[in-house]
């Protein structure tokens, strides 16, 4: 799905250009700015690029050529079941999670856009291609930005769209320790608006 307007344009990453661009740009925010990531970023040519990034979809936001946002969806049917059940501590979750289920990560939206809708607006268009895939249900761990110091906004965030708190601190492999938030659209659904809601974000 491609989302235009007059500040941005939100599209799936699926050219190399764009893919390169979203690895320099995790490079410069996780492994550069919090020194994270770093045994498995590429040092010589400043990229971080993981192999979820190979079996899961990114989303990116750009304003001319500058990549302002970005997020990623991995579905569970993809992943290793234990990485989904043991990383996110989801055991108890009721329901058909590992068919319908996805893990929300790398969430980032440039400081100068924050104020803005910028971040609804690049969820709405993962969630709604998503729903294609026949996802809907969503979790996502904020270690990132508890170590950046936005977490409570962050997690603002995601709770006027719809997302709970599922685990109040866990330890995500590789993230350190963090909340786990799910959005179960199913039992959300009536009337459920991405659009309605706007607040402030940062990085997971």
């Amino acid at each position: 799905m491609l989302q235009r307007n007059e500040n941005w344009t939100i599209r799936k990453v699926c050219t190399d250009k764009d893919a390169d661009a979203l690895a320099r740009l995790r490079y410069e925010i996780w492994v550069a700015g919090r020194g994270q990531w770093t045994d498995i970023a590429d040092h010589e040519k400043k990229i971080l690029w993981e192999d979820f990034d190979k079996i899961g979809d990114n989303y990116i936001a750009t304003n001319e050529d500058e990549v302002i946002g970005s997020i990623r969806i991995n579905n569970f049917r993809s992943m290793v079941p234990t990485i989904c059940l043991k990383g996110y501590d989801i055991l108890e979750y009721c329901g058909d999670f590992c068919d319908r289920g996805s893990v929300v990560t790398r969430a980032y939206i440039d400081p100068g856009w924050r104020c803005s809708t910028l971040f609804i607006n690049i969820v709405s268009t993962m969630v709604q291609d998503a729903l294609v895939d026949k996802l809907d249900l969503f979790f996502i761990h904020t270690a990132g930005a508890r170590i950046s110091g936005t977490e409570e906004d962050y997690i603002r965030m995601y709770q006027a769209m719809g997302f709970e708190i599922f685990r109040q601190t866990t330890v995500v492999p590789g993230g350190g320790a963090g909340s786990v938030l799910v959005f179960d659209l199913r039992r959300q659904q009536s009337g459920y608006n991405i659009q309605s809601s706007v607040g402030i974000i940062g990085t997971s």
